[in-house]
């Protein structure tokens, strides 16, 4: 089964519970009357209770258990409840593989064995999944959604790490090159257009913009905000490129003139935000 979720029994005795809910009058039951007479509840009782309070399909209140109001009206169909609170599931604590979904059902074939065993029981699986199944389609979307939405977040928390490493890298550097401290002003200010206000030499205490880029490909991005500000202070800014390929990782320095000869041009009332710079053009 996939791992950090849950298994169908588990799934079954979920659905059991939330029917005896949805079946009752007041529509409440305390512990012993909700586990009922059943088996198979009973002995995933702990389990069960725990997800159900997690993802609040279920809430408890002064030592009785209810439905949550979201889930007033259950799908007539065992199947398709099951499917739903996995999907709750899966998206209250999202497990390892559920970013490599993104592309749809047919990565299931990239699962293992005991991975594809739940989405095969829901009948989620490609060569089990009817074409005329709307629910198990409706499960396939809001799934690729959460799968997109993970990918991208620990792309984004990937690219903040390395991004930070490069300006330790260029704090460091700055440091050696003057004799004298720089300032991360990205904390500072993440609008202001650089990331590091340095000197230009050690005994010229002019102002040195710099903007730094880190890299594990062949390009590199550049905002409308960084060629703006690079153009306004053409003779004290410049571009730090880390790449992080190469160990240490490989600094070259581009002039802010010869970085904004590869920045595009407005058309119209249109204002681009920004560009891939291939750093074939700055490798030295």
């Amino acid at each position: 089964m996939p791992a950090d979720v849950i298994g169908t029994g588990d799934l079954y005795a979920m659905t059991k519970i939330m029917s005896r809910l949805h079946d009752v009058s007041p529509g409440t039951l305390a512990h012993e009357m909700l586990l009922g007479p059943d088996q198979t509840v009973q002995a995933q009782a702990e389990t069960v209770l725990t997800r159900l309070l997690a993802i609040e399909a279920v809430v408890e209140k002064n030592t009785v258990f209810q439905l949550h109001p979201d889930f007033s009206e259950l799908p007539s169909e065992k199947m398709h409840l099951a499917r739903h609170l996995y999907l709750k599931l899966i998206t209250n604590n999202p497990p390892y593989w559920v970013k490599n979904l993104r592309r749809g059902v047919h990565a299931c074939k990239n699962f293992n064995r005991d991975d594809l065993q739940v989405f095969r029981e829901l009948i989620l699986t490609p060569s089990e999944m009817e074409a005329n199944d709307r629910n198990a389609i409706d499960f396939w979307s809001a799934l690729q959604a959460l799968a997109w939405q993970e990918y991208n977040r620990q792309m984004e928390a990937m690219n903040a790490e390395q991004g930070r490493s490069a300006e330790l890298l260029a704090m460091a550097h700055e440091l050696k090159r003057t004799g004298h401290e720089p300032t991360l002003v990205a904390v500072l200010d993440a609008n202001a257009g650089f990331d590091i206000l340095s000197r230009r030499s050690s005994t010229d205490n002019g102002e040195l913009m710099i903007e730094v880029k880190s890299t594990r490909s062949s390009a590199i991005v550049v905002t409308y905000g960084e060629a703006k500000k690079a153009a306004e202070h053409q003779d004290y800014y410049e571009f730090y490129i880390y790449n992080m390929l190469e160990h240490p990782p490989h600094l070259s320095i581009v002039k802010a003139e010869e970085m904004l000869r590869h920045m595009p041009q407005n058309q119209g009332s249109g204002v681009w935000e920004s560009v891939r710079v291939p750093t074939i053009h700055f490798d030295a």
